[in-house]
């Protein structure tokens, strides 16, 4: 082993357990873990006025990194920018004391959506000032799911000196088809934060499932195309049962690969 990198553990991967006990338990599991960083989904928020505070002292008691999951498109259906929901997030993350805040990429089209109104917006909620990278993740559509698409964004972006960068995820890539290692090297410049999964297929669904631990496991592939020092995410389904030492297992796992 000549690197360890920082394994990330993300609130949604026990189940119902996130809104039994809370993130903020979990976030304490994911510590004891040995987990280098714990990322908050706002879905599974309670109802009212989230607890903010209480997620935040229990990450930064917990000596872990925040990342806060978003799960609103960045652009709308007709290319325009989902200002409000953005200006929320970028504040919700600020509570939280998140590192990363992600989103997807939504309807975004190059030459008709108005990256000045992103500029502006992002300059609104103060971000230039704040200890937050926004990201946009691959999901599993047409229009936000796709190597090219994304590096379109990504490519305006950087053009425009806007500094919004790209969470890889590893496994949604396989819904849509894509070569995982093709879509990593196109983007590499921009990735910052990698979710790990992969997929099973029951009656002809697939599914997320945990990382295939064989030495030659194809999600190992994408592991050269990574700088050691990204935050690798556990994104996939742990089992409750005897969840924190499936957890250690998976972050050693993780973070040796």
């Amino acid at each position: 082993m000549n690197h360890q990198s920082p394994v990330f553990v993300a609130a949604s991967v026990y189940g119902t357990l996130a809104e039994r006990r809370g993130q903020a338990y979990i976030a304490a599991m994911a510590a004891r873990s040995g987990a280098a960083g714990f990322e908050i989904r706002r879905e599974l928020l309670e109802g009212g006025e989230p607890p903010y505070e209480e997620l935040r002292a229990a990450v930064q008691g917990g000596g872990l990194r925040a990342a806060y999951s978003v799960p609103v498109e960045l652009w709308e259906s007709d290319g325009s920018l989902n200002r409000e929901q953005l200006l929320r997030a970028l504040e919700e993350g600020r509570k939280l004391g998140a590192e990363f805040v992600k989103t997807t990429l939504g309807g975004y089209r190059h030459g008709l959506s108005d990256l000045s109104a992103l500029r502006v917006c992002l300059e609104e909620a103060g971000y230039m000032k704040l200890p937050i990278q926004l990201t946009v993740e691959n999901d599993q559509s047409e229009h936000g799911g796709r190597p090219a698409v994304l590096k379109s964004f990504l490519d305006d972006c950087a053009e425009l000196h806007i500094p919004v960068r790209m969470t890889f995820d590893v496994g949604n890539w396989l819904w849509l088809g894509e070569d995982i290692v093709a879509a990593a090297q196109l983007l590499t410049p921009y990735i910052v934060y990698v979710h790990f999964k992969w997929s099973a297929t029951c009656d002809g669904v697939m599914a997320a499932a945990p990382l295939p631990a064989d030495a030659d496991a194809r999600w190992r592939d994408v592991l050269s195309c990574f700088s050691a020092e990204l935050p690798r995410v556990i994104e996939f389904p742990i089992a409750v049962e005897d969840s924190e030492r499936a957890t250690r297992y998976y972050v050693e796992l993780l973070s040796q690969a």
